[in-house]
């Protein structure tokens, strides 16, 4: 069931048996559940890259550029931070990622749209699409990721997660917090173990959320080869 961050602060302390103990307070607990969450997180995605899916309007400016930022959404505990790009569209046609090492020149001489398909490629803070060109509105599908736990606004807030494998988050917190100690590392080594058990059936379950079986994928282009 979801479950709110007191709920898994609680959770974290009881794995821990730190109920009656001063070592670690709730701002320390809070903080390790973040990481972890954050950590998780890419986990998730890498398990299923569409678990979280989002589409964003974007415009390009005078470079043929947008910014990254521009693919999050919300504020506070509904915030929206991209991930990963999925795809870029025009509404005709799909845009195929590159590197810049492939076209160092296309930027400089604008002689893109005579020598290559459309393109786009990273950019560092900015997407550079190719051919150049400004005010191109285009839609960029995404995954994203929910606020980490200790970006949350208050402990009453349900921590977004996969529905059931919230005992990941608290036993791998524990695991975190108990591996400083030498005495307690044994405690740390089990725990991370029943959360590896736990991530395992996780990832199973939001890897398998369609009937229709899993293919590889080719990078290659369907016109490369007249398809």
């Amino acid at each position: 069931m979801a479950m709110t961050r007191a709920q898994l602060i609680a959770m974290t302390t009881e794995m821990m048996d730190a109920n009656n103990s001063a070592r670690w307070t709730t701002p320390v607990i809070t903080a390790a559940l973040g990481t972890v969450s954050a950590r998780e997180w890419s986990g998730i995605l890498q398990a299923n890259p569409y678990y979280r899916f989002a589409q964003r309007a974007v415009t390009t400016d005078a470079n043929g550029q947008f910014l990254y930022t521009a693919l999050n959404s919300g504020t506070g505990d509904t915030a929206q931070t991209w991930s990963r790009i999925l795809a870029i569209t025009d509404g005709n046609n799909v845009y195929r990622q590159t590197a810049f090492m492939r076209v160092p020149v296309a930027t400089t001489t604008n002689q893109f749209a005579q020598l290559y398909d459309l393109q786009w490629y990273d950019a560092g803070l900015n997407v550079q699409i190719l051919p150049m060109g400004a005010g191109i509105s285009l839609t960029v599908s995404v995954n994203y990721t929910p606020p980490r736990i200790d970006q949350l606004s208050a402990d009453t807030v349900t921590v977004d997660f996969p529905d059931g494998s919230e005992s990941v988050l608290y036993l791998e917190a524990a695991a975190f917090l108990l591996s400083k100690g030498a005495m307690e590392n044994n405690a740390a080594q089990t725990l991370r173990a029943m959360a590896d058990q736990e991530r395992q059936n996780m990832y199973s379950n939001i890897g398998r959320r369609a009937a229709t079986p899993l293919f590889l994928g080719f990078n290659d282009r369907a016109s490369d080869w007249a398809g």
